[in-house]
């Protein structure tokens, strides 16, 4: 909506925010993560696949690039992880109570360990045989798979949160 606002005075700006009021501010914090959550993780998958299809220089400048944003993309997976619960309570109540909660506790650590094996393979790339180089493409793609599957859970059966 708000690219609409260079067309409207400022009292149409003002009600044009009053019609999405508390539904955007609640969704803006979504909407935030979602983008950085997107921008890091298809620049990391992007390098990967460089990694496993290039050689030579851009093999070693896409190395470079995945290890510089592994820690982007832990640091977006985390704070998405932490929000989830706080903004909306039925995730909390879905991830906390008994016996969910049970079965969701290998969760955080399955994805530590999927962040620490593309940063250790990386560091073993760029090498002269190739070896290794599918791994980083693997383990990010793995690591995909069950942020989506954490955030397809949390929100079965409701696609906008808290509708």
């Amino acid at each position: 909506m708000e690219i609409l606002f260079p067309f409207a005075s400022n009292e149409e700006k003002d009600m044009m925010v009053a019609t999405i009021g508390s539904f955007w501010n609640a969704n803006e914090t979504w909407l935030v993560l979602a983008i950085g959550l997107l921008l890091v993780a298809y620049s990391i998958i992007g390098a990967c696949w460089l990694i496993l299809k290039t050689e030579y220089t851009l093999q070693a400048k896409a190395v470079d690039w995945a290890q510089g944003r592994i820690w982007g993309l832990a640091l977006v997976l985390g704070a998405v992880s932490l929000a989830k619960p706080l903004v909306s309570p039925g995730v909390f109540d879905k991830w906390f109570t008994y016996p969910e909660i049970v079965l969701q506790t290998p969760m955080p650590l399955l994805s530590a360990v999927l962040v620490w094996m593309p940063w250790r393979s990386l560091q073993r790339l760029p090498n002269t045989t190739g070896k290794g180089a599918r791994a980083p493409f693997c383990y990010a793609i793995s690591l995909f798979i069950l942020a989506f599957g954490g955030l397809a859970y949390s929100f079965y059966l409701y696609v906008v949160p808290e509708n």
